[in-house]
């Protein structure tokens, strides 16, 4: 009977999580083009930020973040600066961007 109750209560709580903007989004770090990508999402300041990290110690590079109310870019940056674009998590539609000069773009949904 305790376990039954125990399940009822995280679902409630994991329903409202979500109700808030609390969802659970994807996380990860690759290195196309010879750089460091990270993008995901965090907490800051209670809220939840997507970011975009693109690092490339060769190459002009940017990195851009898109959710449901626009897209926050770094613009572009110097061979050795780190791109990094942040904004607010919506429920949907989080992307995560980068892009290199002269080279190759990818998306991550996040």
């Amino acid at each position: 009977m305790i376990s039954a109750k125990k399940t009822v209560v995280a679902g409630f709580i994991g329903i409202v999580g979500l109700g808030l903007g609390m969802g659970v989004g994807n996380a990860g770090v690759e290195h196309p083009e010879g750089g460091l990508w990270q993008y995901g999402s965090s907490t800051v300041s209670g809220g939840t930020d997507n970011y975009s990290m693109y690092d490339h110690n060769d190459r002009t590079h940017s990195s851009a973040v898109r959710n449901c109310n626009g897209t926050s870019s770094s613009g572009w940056r110097p061979a050795g600066t780190r791109a990094e674009a942040r904004q607010n998590r919506c429920l949907t539609g989080n992307e995560a961007f980068y892009d290199v000069q002269g080279g190759s773009s990818g998306k991550a949904n996040i």
